[in-house]
């Protein structure tokens, strides 16, 4: 593999191009000054005006920025499946072996990141013999008890998949994209959940280089203490390389006190869209808006309707009728996963923002 140019990749929306875009800054602002960088960015709507703003963050350092649009067609073998809960774009990731063909190695990273210092260290990592690398999720009993059913499809520690070291040519060589549909497609038919982060834990896991815990830290998660072993993240913090804003919805570009917030907003005085967004963390509706959507989502654990839905389901789940057994399912992911949170004390997110 050639480790002169490191390839960093991103899956972004137009909603998060900014954001994504501070993430970018993060990395060209704390690169070694021999770093030889090459930024992809899979996308299918974000405009050209906002590409342009994003590749003038070469200002920062120089280093190449390549937007690749990604055709619907690319996901042809997916059309007769549910893409389960989540983003669309998130799911680009599955594809990064054929849709980035010219490359053999890469650092896949999820938007809601920043960049502490050089990926220099991560990126010459020898994964020749292994196809990804990545950090244990924080929440990983959590996981594991929402799929004990299932634990031998499963790694024995789940990775989360929102900082990865892939190794395409070994993707593209064991015929890894297939292997990841056919693991998807069993997934979204069993659970409800981080789909695409599954997919890859079911296909590699017997292939995954396990990554020091400073390569992904969860802030948020652990300020919401979704960390099964907090020592873990006050460990990793103090020689963090990459930080992870999942695990709650006050992240820092909606909620500029929330923590480690002060590091990501002195990333983004760096780059062009600094005003907008401020605009956007200005606006209040769209927080409250929020915020009433996350009560909502904090409720739902309690909701009767979900229990008795589930129940006449359960009744009735043997009647020859291929919309009850979908339901049936659909129902007990939902309680399933309630009752996996409440037995294990875990709460998704904390849904307070601080003015």
């Amino acid at each position: 593999m050639d480790n002169t140019i490191i390839n960093i990749g991103f899956n972004c929306s137009n909603e998060y191009a900014y954001i994504t875009g501070v993430a970018i800054a993060s990395i060209l602002k704390n690169a070694n000054i021999d770093d030889n960088i090459h930024i992809v960015i899979l996308h299918k709507d974000i405009p050209i005006y906002k590409q342009n703003l994003i590749k003038s963050l070469t200002q920062i350092r120089p280093c190449t920025i390549e937007f690749r649009l990604v055709d619907n067609k690319v996901f042809a073998d997916y059309k007769n499946l549910e893409f389960g809960t989540g983003y669309e774009y998130s799911n680009y990731r599955l594809k990064i072996a054929s849709i980035c063909n010219d490359l053999d190695k890469i650092i896949f990273l999820d938007s809601d990141v920043l960049v502490m210092k050089s990926l220099s260290l991560l990126w010459n990592l020898d994964i020749a013999n292994y196809h990804i690398a990545a950090v244990c999720d924080f929440g990983r009993n959590v996981i594991k008890n929402y799929t004990l059913k299932d634990k031998d499809r499963f790694p024995n520690i789940s990775v989360n998949t929102g900082v990865l070291l892939c190794n395409l040519k070994k993707w593209r060589e064991d015929n890894s994209e297939e292997k990841i549909r056919e693991s998807y497609k069993w997934y979204i038919k069993n659970y409800a959940h981080w789909p695409d982060q599954q997919a890859l834990n079911i296909t590699f896991k017997n292939s995954i280089y396990y990554l020091e815990t400073k390569y992904n830290l969860g802030v948020l998660a652990y300020i919401n203490h979704l960390y099964d072993d907090e020592d873990e993240f006050l460990n990793g913090i103090k020689e963090s390389v990459i930080l992870h804003y999942c695990g709650a919805y006050e992240r820092p570009w909606l909620c500029p006190s929330a923590f480690y917030a002060a590091e990501w907003w002195q990333i983004a005085r760096l780059t062009p869209f600094y005003e907008a967004l401020l605009v956007y963390a200005c606006d209040y509706k769209g927080l409250f808006m929020i915020q009433d959507l996350c009560n909502k989502l904090v409720s739902v654990g309690e909701d009767l309707h979900i229990k008795i839905s589930y129940a006449m389901c359960k009744v009735f789940k043997f009647l020859p009728f291929e919309f009850i057994k979908k339901k049936y399912q659909y129902y007990k992911n939902k309680h399933d996963m309630f009752k996996s949170i409440k037995n294990n004390n875990w709460h998704c997110h904390n849904y307070r923002y601080y003015y």
